[in-house]
């Protein structure tokens, strides 16, 4: 494949298998037209196994993130926004693939067992829609909304009052799946196991990062709600909905004197801030039903589910048809280093250790050295001060990172994510290596109120497990003791 010459963004690091990897840009240009007119379909991922660092072309993310404003822009003046359609379409794909759960999996034929996947690629290809807006709102859609809607709010007041037109007016799916939890407290023994199931179906997607993933079960579901219950729960409760009702009086409050363009503005960005939260609810979703279909498929045709993970989705409907899987020769390969490249629609995956460095050198992606130094800088997403030892959550481990997460330790990471924030609840203080003013950390640490500092690109680098470290969030600077 000829690669033209691309300017590449800031590296982010994810853990994604190649198919994982796949799926997300299965079709993503032909989604991404359906309700913006761009063109988004440059992608490379330089990874080991299950991990990798992942560049977009950042001209494409800066068109794409106008768009976005210019849409928002048009919904001004509309009664239904683009977010409420590409909501329909990601449920409709969700929909598509429900009956998965009444499948019996070991009964369907082969040619079925295709057909099956191929609805499933499909169903995907739907919710993919939901995943990219909400991640690019920052470059012009809220530096915009910031400038318009706080042009009259005095400068001392302009960070505080943001942050409340920002912060989702509804619970966030991992705050009401918390409040949720917390009810769960009321049952006695006789029907929690009832309730268990019931809160299971709905949170089912929590953890889900792929279908080689595992749902919270029923009987962790019961502990924790037993654990509630020696808590004051209906303080906790109560105060949870406190907090609701005084942030949406705030953000009503914020923009009542308001144009009523620019209210509805502020929904909009509001309404953006949101889905970004809950995007891990379709694709937590979209993944869960797809479970028994990548078991089935590993079963009957007798290849290691991990191995199955790093064929592309081509290679994989090439599998389904002639049974012949990938050279295990190739597997290993890919396991070890490999070069995902998705030019126009087209991919290819490259393993040959020579022709990796080149394609970085040519296409500068090769690492850079960042100076690290006993003194880290971010950007404020919740003001505080606190000392505490790092705690380093790796991507190539997490479940034990995360399993092992004392009270009080500053959480260190790439990113967060939903299955984090039972450590969130323990940790003094969040540290991230990425993210804006909408991504989860940030989200997260103003609704638990604790200081964090998202943005810093070194974190994971510059610290390591152990360190004491002094977290001033309120000057977004982080330094070693």
């Amino acid at each position: 494949m000829k690669i033209p010459k691309i300017q590449w963004g800031e590296g982010l690091q994810r853990r994604f298998s190649i198919n994982k990897l796949d799926l997300y840009f299965l079709g993503v240009e032909r989604v991404i037209k359906k309700f913006f007119p761009v063109t988004f379909d440059h992608f490379i991922m330089h990874g080991s196994g299950m991990s990798g660092s992942w560049y977009i072309d950042s001209k494409q993310w800066q068109e794409f993130g106008k768009a976005i404003l210019d849409e928002t822009l048009r919904d001004m003046r509309r009664t239904q926004s683009h977010q409420e359609r590409i909501v329909a379409y990601a449920k409709q794909g969700l929909k598509e693939i429900k009956h998965f759960e009444q499948v019996c999996w070991t009964s369907v034929t082969d040619r079925e067992l295709f057909l099956l996947y191929e609805a499933y690629l499909h169903a995907i290809q739907k919710m993919n829609a939901i995943l990219w807006p909400p991640a690019i709102i920052e470059t012009h859609l809220v530096p915009y909304a910031q400038k318009i809607l706080l042009a009259h709010v005095p400068a001392s007041s302009r960070e505080r009052e943001w942050k409340a037109i920002i912060t989702p007016v509804r619970p966030t799916p991992v705050l009401q799946q918390e409040i949720d939890l917390i009810k769960l407290a009321a049952y006695g023994e006789a029907d929690l196991k009832r309730a268990a199931k019931r809160f299971f179906r709905r949170y089912r997607w929590s953890g889900m990062r792929f279908t080689d993933s595992h749902p919270i079960a029923i009987a962790d579901i019961m502990k924790q709600a037993r654990l509630a219950r020696r808590t004051h729960w209906r303080k906790r409760l109560a105060k949870h909905e406190k907090q609701t009702q005084l942030h949406r009086r705030s953000f009503n409050v914020l923009i009542k004197d308001l144009s009523v363009t620019h209210r509805r503005l502020a929904r909009l960005v509001n309404l953006y801030s949101y889905l970004r939260q809950s995007r891990d609810v379709y694709r937590g979703e979209g993944y869960y039903l797809g479970v028994p279909l990548y078991a089935e498929i590993s079963r009957r045709y007798g290849v290691a589910l991990h191995d199955i993970l790093t064929y592309t989705v081509p290679e994989m409907e090439m599998f389904l048809k002639s049974r012949r899987p990938l050279k295990a020769s190739e597997v290993q390969k890919r396991k070890k280093e490999y070069l995902y490249i998705y030019i126009s629609g087209k991919q290819e995956v490259i393993t040959s250790r020579e022709s990796i460095r080149k394609i970085l050198r040519e296409q500068n992606l090769e690492q850079k050295t960042h100076l690290l130094s006993d003194s880290i800088e971010g950007a404020t997403a919740y003001p505080g001060h606190v000392r505490g030892t790092v705690r380093i959550i790796r991507l190539d481990n997490v479940v034990d990172n995360l399993r092992s997460f004392q009270k009080g330790e500053v959480l260190v990471a790439t990113s967060t994510k939903p299955e984090y924030v039972p450590a969130m609840k323990l940790a003094s203080a969040f540290i991230t290596d990425e993210g804006g003013i909408t991504s989860h950390a940030a989200i997260v640490a103003r609704e638990m109120k604790k200081p964090c500092i998202i943005g810093t690109k070194i974190a994971t680098k510059a610290l390591k497990n152990g360190d004491r470290v002094e977290v001033d969030a309120s000057k977004g600077v982080v330094r070693k003791l």
